[in-house]
This record gives C-alpha cells, structure tokens and sequence, in this order.
C-alpha cells in the first residue's frame, strides 16, 4: 500500500518494480481510479494496482505500434494502435469504437478537458477529434517530420514538437501557428508545462530546455544525461523529471537548473514518466519493467488500536481499508485516514499469522487453527474455507499466475485455485515449518524455512529447483529485488542476504540488525 505523502525530489528512491511485460514499455497513462495503464512493444496494454503492485488486467491487441496512451474525461482510455485510435472502456472491459484518418503511426493522443483528442505521429499532422461523434474537428499542419509529443499551456494554447526540430505553440480553436520554436539540435522528443506557462523540452541532443512561451526564448539549459531526452513530466513539488536513453531518471530545479537526483534502476532506456495521485512516480522501460519511485517523507497519521496481542501481518485491501490480523484470533478491518476499526472478525479459532490480499474483491487469512479462509472486500464475510494442512499455516503468496501459495507448520507448501479452493499441489523438501512462501516469475515459488534454507521450487514439477544454505537461523522474510534473478532474505541471525539466483550463490550478506528481520 502507498501512504499518502508530501513528495519530496531529493528523497525519492525505488519503491516497487511491475514485472509482466515481455517488451519495451512505450507508453503510461492513468485512469480516474489511479490504475496505471501502460503498453508495450509486447502488443498488449495493462492496468495496473499501484497499491497492491499487481496487474489486474492484461490486453492483447494485434497492432505491432502501442506508442500512445491518453485517458478522457469520461474515463475512457484511447490507445494509438499503429495509425488508428481505439477507446476502451476499463469498467466493461469492451472497446467502444474506433477513429482512423492518420496514415502513418501516431506517436502521440492528448486528451483535452473538453473531452475531445488530440493526435499527431508519422505523417506530420495533428488532428482534433470528438469522442463523441467520432469526426474530426480539424487538421493542423505545419512541422515538416514526425511529430513525436504534445501539450497545453496554461491559456490551453497547444504545444507540439518535432523531429523536425521545433516546438511550435497553436491557437487550438483557429489551428494558427503562433510561434515556431528552435534551439535544440535535434529531434525533439519530449514536453511539459510548468506553472508559471514555461515550456519544457527534451531532445535527442541529450539536453533539456525551459523557454518562456511568450517570446519564444530559453531560459535555462539543463545538462547531465548522456543520451536521449525520451520523456518528461512535472512532479507533485514542482521539479521536472526526465527519463533518458542512458538509462536514468534526473530530477531538476527549474529555478536553478541544478539536477537535484538521478534514479537508476532501469537497466535500458526510460520511455515513459507518469506521476500517480499521491504524488508518487513510475517509470517505464526497454528492460519490460515499470518502477514506482517514492518520497521518504512520511508521517504517522493516525495509530490503530484494538487489537489485545501481537500483529503479525498487515495488507491493503485497496479501497482506503486495510485488514490486520493478531495472535488475539481476530482480524480487525482499519480505515486507512482515520485509524478507525470498522469491523472485527473472529472466525479463525487461533493466531491470526498472515493476511493477504488477493484481488478479485478478495483478501486472504492463514492460522495457527490449521485453516486458510477467503474473506469478500465489500461485506467481509467468509466466502471459504481452505483446509488441507496438518498443522498450522503461517505464510500466503501469490503465483505469477494468480494462485495462492500457503507455508505451514507442517514443513509443506501448498498452491490453491482460489476460484473453486482446491488444493491443486502440495510440495515437500522443507526439514521444518515453512515460514514465508514468495511467488517467482516463471512458475516458481521461493520458500524459507525453520531449517534455515531458502529453497526455490518449479511449480509444474513439484522440483526443487535450488537450496540456497548459509542463514544459521530461520529465514522469516523474502524479496525479489530483481524479477528472475536477485532475490534477498532476512533470517532470526539478524542478517539480510542478498541471492543470485543464477549463480545459485549468497553475493552479500549485510550485517547491522540486532534483532532478527
């Protein structure tokens, strides 16, 4: 779960990277709800839960060139499908209709407040549409190549730029050229406005440029990637951020052109910036992968209290609510903004050991009671009972596939269909009680154990992949640092060791607890 915070530039750090897409990320988007939507070289579109981290739906489209997002006032999402314009309901799940009259690929949608669109891409024309109707309200012509990103000013004047070079402003209602920008060297890849109307550019020369709109001047020359400009978006504090072809992401001082961080994590070039409701970033990338940066400011807003024993677990259950479970045997449902308890459960007859959520209007508790129980989101009434396991169950993941992964006292893991809560395998290796369970990409599952070990399963096989050994005392938390390859544990010797999984080799323990992680 994201907290809301007051965003703060120079203490943003990686919080959370989206594995799923097999291709380049081109293009982000977001919808009313705060779902991030991005498309990929892949030919598909996915909506993602930036509380849960966790993709709620994927579309498979056969158009080779998803280069363009935009969602509309009236929640419709328009994606650039090669040269066409398809708009998808997400609350549906239907497309609703289509426009066509470019004849080249669009690089580029602009949704307006009024509800109509803005299009421009390979054929050097921009063209306004209404939604509704589906016509087209205008042409504007003018840049002599592709037209790679566009904008609004502050008096909703349209800004566009150029592999031609320029950054040209138009009366939106007149399609008037009223200024025609240079100064950069090469295309122009990228653009954003900030506050006081200053247009922000960002070019293939590997500079990024602030000019007043009003006499088509530069104000300041911002300097320090080593490649490509390819993206550009204003953050919640006012700086400017910019995604890079060398692979990073800067933040600047629009007032003083000083580049106050640079985020590296992307392994390729940054295609895509997008800023979430609570201020909080993602990234999309040629590496396939979407990383969410977020401030380290943080604040305690309201504390819960209610519960008579310890906390074990905690989850979000993505409507302002969040569930903790307890060794007092209940699971307490919190209002997130006011630390109000909002509902007692009490159906486990023992320690509540773990809560999660599982999507689909659907959150997960395991117990010491032997069970595991599917709770509905909405009215938290117990839709079923999972039982199976011979002693306690103190971990739940999830598959890359959806399916619920259960660790228990009774040294197995079992991997459970949650639609029909059938136990569909059950994998044995463990020397003692499985504590954590962690669904891999790739059909894995990683395990850490009361025996100390970190073991890595294939799901299909029921095989133990890897038995990863060096904690002296058992492992009680996991992570995948790096989808597939890096993975860290934190074990009850007070140590965090860093895996690669390739290697089948610890690379780094780190010392410093003096308590178990």
């Amino acid at each position: 779960m994201m907290s809301d915070m007051d965003w703060n530039s120079r203490s943003a750090e990686l919080l959370k990277v989206l594995q799923g897409h097999t291709d380049q990320v081109l293009a982000m988007s977001l919808l009313k709800d705060n779902t991030l939507v991005s498309s990929s070289k892949d030919r598909t579109v996915k909506f993602w839960d930036v509380e849960e981290f966790k993709c709620k739906n994927t579309l498979q489209l056969h158009n080779t060139e998803l280069h363009a997002l935009a969602t509309l006032p009236n929640g419709l999402l328009g994606i650039a499908c090669d040269n066409m314009i398809k708009f998808y309901n997400p609350q549906t799940e239907e497309f609703e209709k289509a426009l066509t009259g470019h004849t080249k690929t669009i690089f580029a949608l602009l949704a307006l407040p009024d509800g109509n669109l803005l299009s421009a891409g390979q054929d050097n024309v921009i063209k306004l549409w209404n939604t509704k109707s589906g016509n087209l309200l205008k042409t504007y012509y003018g840049h002599d190549d592709f037209i790679r990103a566009l904008a609004l000013d502050k008096d909703g004047q349209l800004i566009s730029a150029s592999d031609d070079k320029t950054i040209k402003t138009w009366n939106l209602a007149t399609g008037e050229i009223l200024s025609s920008i240079e100064g950069h060297a090469d295309y122009v890849y990228a653009l954003a406005t900030l506050k006081d109307g200053s247009i922000v550019s960002g070019s293939r020369d590997g500079t990024i440029k602030i000019w007043d709109s009003k006499n088509a001047s530069c104000l300041k020359k911002l300097q320090g990637h080593k490649d490509y400009i390819y993206c550009l978006t204003i953050l919640k504090d006012g700086t400017i951020a910019s995604g890079s072809a060398d692979n990073t992401i800067k933040i600047w001082d629009p007032k003083s052109g000083e580049c106050i961080k640079t985020l590296t994590g992307h392994q390729y070039p940054v295609r895509a910036l997008q800023v979430l409701q609570d201020g909080t970033l993602a990234s999309g990338a040629e590496d396939n992968l979407i990383m969410i940066w977020a401030s380290k400011r943080l604040e305690m807003r309201a504390k819960c209290i209610g519960h008579t024993k310890a906390v074990w677990s905690v989850c979000s259950l993505g409507n302002g609510s969040f569930a903790s479970g307890s060794e007092d045997r209940t699971i307490k449902i919190w209002e997130g903004a006011t630390g109000n308890c909002l509902q007692t459960l009490t159906d486990h007859n023992d320690q509540v050991r773990m809560v999660l959520n599982v999507n689909k209007g659907i959150f997960a508790s395991c117990s010491s009671d032997k069970t595991i129980k599917l709770w509905n989101n909405a009215n938290y009434q117990v839709i079923r009972t999972l039982s199976g396991h011979k002693e306690g169950v103190r971990s739940l993941g999830l598959t890359d596939d959806g399916r619920l992964i259960s660790g228990s006292e009774d040294k197995t893991i079992k991997i459970w269909n949650i639609d029909s809560g059938s136990c569909e395998q059950t994998l044995e290796g463990h020397d003692d009680y499985v504590r954590v369970v962690l669904g891999l990409v790739g059909g894995k599952v990683a395990s850490g154990s009361r025996d100390n070990s970190l073991k890595v399963w294939t799901i299909a096989t029921k095989q133990i992949e890897m038995s990863l050994q060096g904690h002296t005392l058992p492992i009680w938390c996991l992570a995948e640092l790096k989808p597939g390859q890096i993975m860290a544990s934190g074990s009850a010797d007070f140590t965090l060791r860093i895996w690669d999984l390739q290697e089948k080799k610890c690379v780094n323990t780190l010392l410093g607890h003096t308590m178990p992680v």
